[in-house]
């Protein structure tokens, strides 16, 4: 099947990085109905003790990612088959 640029969509999504997020599974993709973004670190697993530790001085990193998706389906190149008992 040949490429077809209309088949690909282009969106932008906002990643949030907050100190030391690495051992925490960040820089995640920030939702943009999110209001608090405080309480949704905690909610995704970022530490309350190390916002609290930082007082003021705590900040996050934000940026814009450009990420395409496809419209087609996406099928495997294969069957899966289930192997049978013996």
């Amino acid at each position: 099947m040949p490429w077809n640029p209309e088949d690909y969509m282009k969106n932008k999504v906002k990643m949030i990085d907050p100190p030391s997020g690495w051992k925490y599974g960040f820089p995640k993709v920030l939702p943009d109905d999110v209001t608090d973004n405080l309480k949704w670190l905690v909610e995704n697993g970022y530490p309350q003790s190390e916002i609290d530790f930082l007082g003021d001085s705590f900040y996050c990193r934000h940026w814009e990612e450009e990420v395409t998706a496809t419209k087609m389906p996406i099928q495997a190149p294969f069957k899966l088959v289930k192997e049978k008992e013996e």
